[in-house]
């Protein structure tokens, strides 16, 4: 996902960043309520919709004295994410014919899976694959059962991205709870749009959510990721981290220890069929270099179907995650569910 424009009123616009200071960028960025961004944040599309919004973002979470309070140490103690899930179905039957008659164990085993990836571990096993990001999901007591067409099939049945917008919207308005990161679980399907799952951004929505097709462990990690205020490690709508390599805390996804990432149109990977090695990583021009540190590990990047291995956070988008949590209590602890 990304944004094919991003502007600002002509009386409000300002030089060229290439033109400036670091500490000339940031009050743009990160000091005035100017910034656009997307509504949310559609994945797995071929043409994302890339929107023009003005809303205010994690301005705290990105200037250097905050962001250096959250640095993790493995001594540090877990932070739970409160999450709630709806499994949206279109009926009895299916429900049972897709998560069987214990669907409570079925969400509990997927909700494990997901903290695996947080932890940076393989599922279920003793071998530590990434840093552990010291977040850890804990779903309610009870499970939402959603029955619902309109719902279940919105990807499918909408035909054009105001259109999932609008039914989302309706969906979460009249569903979320309260003290929650609600997310919704829809039926596998194909989309007329592209798009299958997608996350609201911290601070443009009033009810924040995750609405994924999938049942992918590593799926609902990368949008829980952006509810926390994560961006894809190809990001450009700050501009481009492959022209300011030394700027990454003011381009791209706004941290330093993901590698830039030109994206799945301009690198591909090769990989082992049986084994899942990694044989080759190549970029074509102007971008060859970065075939060396392509971030394909990363829970962030659109890798995952390029990329059969296991994926993780690096530490700084877990601190990200941490300081959103913890500055932005609209994320979790005041949700609020529109009266109809």
């Amino acid at each position: 996902m990304g944004f094919e424009s991003f502007s600002v009123p002509e009386e409000e616009k300002v030089p060229e960043k290439k033109k400036l200071s670091p500490l000339a960028v940031v009050p743009f960025i990160f000091g005035r309520n100017l910034l656009a961004l997307s509504v949310l944040t559609a994945c797995n599309s071929t043409e994302t919709e890339r929107e023009v919004i003005e809303v205010p973002f994690s301005y705290e979470c990105d200037t250097p004295d905050v962001r250096a309070e959250y640095k993790i140490h493995p001594e540090a103690e877990e932070q739970i994410v409160p999450v709630y899930i709806h499994l949206v179905v279109p009926n009895e039957e299916y429900l049972k014919s897709t998560w069987g008659e214990n669907y409570e164990r079925e969400v509990d085993d997927l909700v494990s899976k997901i903290n695996w990836t947080f932890s940076g571990y393989y599922p279920f096993s003793d071998t530590q694959f990434g840093p552990d990001s010291k977040l850890r999901i804990e779903q309610a007591e009870s499970i939402d059962l959603l029955y619902s067409e309109e719902f279940a099939y919105l990807f499918s049945e909408s035909e054009t991205k105001d259109q999932v917008r609008e039914i989302a919207g309706e969906m979460v308005a009249g569903n979320n709870m309260n003290d929650y990161l609600n997310i919704y679980i829809l039926p596998d399907q194909n989309s007329v749009t592209d798009s299958r799952d997608f996350a609201w951004l911290p601070g443009t929505s009033e009810r924040p959510a995750v609405v994924s097709s999938t049942t992918t462990s590593s799926t609902i990690a990368h949008e829980i990721g952006h509810a926390l205020g994560l961006f894809h490690t190809f990001e450009d709508v700050f501009g481009s981290e492959l022209e300011h390599p030394e700027q990454c805390y003011e381009y791209g996804d706004l941290l330093c220890d993901t590698y830039p990432d030109p994206g799945t149109d301009f690198c591909t990977i090769d990989q082992d069929y049986y084994s899942g090695d990694v044989l080759s990583v190549s970029c074509i021009a102007p971008y060859e270099e970065y075939a060396e540190t392509l971030p394909y590990e990363n829970i962030m990047s659109y890798w995952g179907e390029d990329y059969s291995g296991f994926r993780h956070f690096t530490p700084e988008q877990a601190e990200r995650m941490h300081c959103m949590l913890d500055r932005h209590d609209d994320l979790i602890y005041d949700f609020q569910v529109d009266e109809k």
